[in-house]
């Protein structure tokens, strides 16, 4: 479409919105924080994503996963997030991966080597099997933590994984990592706010505006290491 991205030009110039025209991500989890994340790219002029999710769209969902809407409850989140990004951008490829991602299934979620992937799930297993991954490989990536139960987005910021505090899935996931051998100086998105206690419910409680600040913050690293590295 034409001047769809002449305001990322203006910011970015031609020759770097051409190495996002041409760059691959590959994005695990569309909650809120995933979500966030792929649409910030798509507007951003990413011109392949590969996006990774099980589920389907529930009304739990509807406060803050931007694929989620009354029409959609119901639906593989990856069908209802793709026809999303190509209502936005219908130049763009998108490969949609419907797997639970764990040490056995996180190699068929990669037909080609990407130039980025971004961690946005919240299973402890499926993030250490994408991190192990990605450290074998040498694909750059970038991993969100927990943002349930926070309410400031001023207090995310930007770490690796042995400088992490105030995080219980950090925590167990600082633990693990060192067990599994992956580096703990992994970049990683996490909150420095103590979370809110657990309410009788037993279900994580999330607003919209820690997630999706989240996300968007994956999203600057993801562009800008993109930006940076490529030839």
């Amino acid at each position: 479409m034409e001047n769809q991205f002449e305001r990322v030009i203006n910011v970015l110039g031609k020759e770097n919105l051409e190495k996002l025209q041409n760059s691959h991500v590959v994005l695990f989890g569309l909650g809120g924080v995933g979500s966030f994340s792929a649409e910030a790219l798509v507007r951003s002029g990413i011109g392949k994503m590969t996006i990774v999710d099980s589920d389907k769209v529930e009304p739990s969902n509807l406060n803050r996963q931007l694929e989620a809407v009354q029409t959609t409850v119901g639906q593989d989140k990856t069908d209802a997030l793709k026809e999303r990004m190509l209502s936005i951008n219908p130049d763009i490829q998108v490969i949609c991966k419907k797997i639970l991602v764990d040490g056995e299934t996180v190699g068929s979620c990669f037909d080609s080597k990407p130039d980025y992937v971004i961690d946005a799930i919240d299973d402890t297993e499926g993030k250490l099997a994408i991190w192990k991954y990605c450290q074998n490989n040498g694909i750059p990536f970038i991993a969100c933590l927990g943002t349930a139960r926070k309410l400031n987005p001023e207090k995310l910021i930007i770490t690796t994984l042995n400088k992490t505090e105030k995080d219980p899935l950090a925590k167990k996931l600082r633990y693990l990592a060192r067990r599994n051998g992956i580096d703990m100086k992994l970049k990683v998105v996490c909150s420095a706010e103590e979370a809110l206690p657990m309410n009788e419910s037993g279900v994580l409680g999330s607003m919209i505006f820690v997630p999706a600040t989240a996300g968007l913050i994956c999203r600057k690293e993801c562009i800008k290491e993109i930006i940076d590295t490529a030839e």
